[in-house]
């Protein structure tokens, strides 16, 4: 993980506190700081920082109403915030945690406490947003899931056969003779190959082939044995016409 792709934001009216943690953890990450509530939601509406340290007690705008603030707007409201303070008390702690803050740490502080919570939170948010992004473009991907059970010869599917390949046929399955008609002869003769081999005895795969018609669609196919149960295959289609 190259800290260095990231930015965080530091947010105190205290030039020492500010100091203590620029200090600390400028080798390691882009620093920017505001030294009030204002300046603040500003920066991060500009820079959209990674993270932000924020102090609670300052001047003006306080760090529970920043927090409002980047939590009221779609640009900053993704944004992990930890306090960073000296009020100790159960209200305040439980008041930043309900209003969406990710951590709390009560000042005086340990330097290494503080690189270890803010590393934590940039690796959580990391795999939340690329977890996101992923489900982004699955939902995207014209994909046909399924699984075989080799002893009672039953096909699962999750998806439908139209909703990968474009074309509706009758049985949604992929192992019928309906399904093979569609695809171009050469291809056929190979993916039949592969079935019949599949049908004796799991095996893992990967094959690809091109559907016959008006409009060419490629597909990519892969099957695999499950490791726990070694009677059950599964796999997937996919339908990379649009992708490469």
């Amino acid at each position: 993980m190259n800290t260095k792709e990231f930015t965080l934001l530091i947010v105190d009216d205290n030039t020492s506190n500010i100091d203590l943690l620029f200090h600390s953890l400028n080798s390691e990450y882009n620093i920017l700081v505001a030294k009030n509530g204002t300046t603040a939601i500003k920066l991060a509406q500009e820079k959209i920082p990674d993270l932000v340290l924020l102090d609670i007690a300052m001047p003006g705008i306080d760090g529970f109403e920043v927090l409002e603030k980047l939590k009221e707007s779609a640009v900053t409201a993704g944004i992990p915030v930890i306090f960073v303070t000296g009020k100790a008390n159960f209200e305040d702690r439980s008041k930043g945690y309900q209003m969406g803050a990710v951590d709390y740490i009560t000042k005086p502080f340990e330097l290494e406490e503080v690189k270890t919570r803010v590393m934590a939170q940039l690796q959580l948010n990391s795999f939340s947003r690329d977890r996101l992004l992923m489900n982004e473009v699955m939902r995207d991907l014209k994909i046909l899931y399924w699984r075989y059970d080799h002893q009672k010869k039953v096909l699962s599917t999750c998806g439908s056969v139209e909703g990968c390949i474009g074309v509706a046929i009758e049985e949604n399955d992929i192992f019928s003779d309906a399904y093979n008609s569609l695809i171009v002869a050469g291809d056929r003769e190979k993916r039949e190959r592969c079935m019949k081999h599949l049908m004796q005895a799991p095996y893992n795969y990967n094959i690809k082939y091109t559907l016959s018609g008006d409009e060419e669609v490629s597909l990519l196919e892969k099957g695999m044995i499950s490791k726990t149960e070694p009677h059950i295959s599964f796999g997937y289609i996919l339908n990379t016409t649009e992708i490469f």
